[in-house]
């Protein structure tokens, strides 16, 4: 758990595996950060209740979720993989450049921030997901490839919106009552590509 007041460093230098624990970040200012030094993994999860952690340019790999309700999240540049969920609740999330992808589903309640900070999100992964979004979504660019016939159901009244391209892969997309997709930019579709309404 990183805590107090002062700026916290979480380096594994010469890692070769991911850390093998929960991260909690429970700062008690929202300038002082807790920032990953190196290219970092969790095979569990990471929690940000307030404070700040920054990636600083790093790559982040998380095996389960990655929950927000509180502080600040700066995905900055590396490349960002969550294979179970993302539940964001609260504070402000900074997305990534580069590419946010979830093998998992994706949860937003009360009123969080979302940055897109113009990078992509992706759904991967050969399991069913769910996109519960609290009504609407904005994203940057928003890619749906699930492996075979894997898919992201949007729930009932949600709208994913993408302002930049919309690229669909592979895999299927389910949509139940008025939930929808909103494509505002390019769009792109693969030959594999299922689409469902329940």
């Amino acid at each position: 758990m990183f805590g107090g007041t002062a700026s916290q460093t979480f380096t594994l230098t010469g890692a070769t595996d991911k850390y093998n624990g929960d991260i909690t970040i429970n700062k008690s200012k929202r300038d002082r950060d807790a920032r990953l030094g190196y290219g970092h993994g969790c095979r569990s999860d990471i929690d940000v209740t307030s404070g700040t952690l920054n990636l600083n340019g790093n790559n982040l790999s998380v095996d389960g979720t990655l929950s927000q309700s509180g502080g600040i999240f700066s995905g900055a540049s590396g490349a960002i993989d969550i294979d179970y969920e993302l539940n964001l609740s609260g504070g402000t999330f900074t997305s990534t450049s580069g590419t946010l992808t979830l093998g998992g589903n994706f949860y937003v309640s009360n009123s969080p921030t979302f940055n897109s900070n113009s990078g992509t999100v992706t759904f991967d992964g050969s399991s069913n997901t769910t996109a519960d979004v609290n009504s609407t979504f904005t994203f940057n660019n928003l890619t749906i490839n699930k492996s075979g016939s894997a898919s992201v159901q949007v729930a009932s009244s949600d709208t994913l919106i993408a302002t930049g391209a919309t690229n669909f892969t592979d895999g299927q997309v389910t949509t139940a009552g008025s939930s929808a997709i909103e494509a505002r930019g390019n769009v792109h579709g693969g030959l594999d590509l299922r689409w469902r309404r329940h």
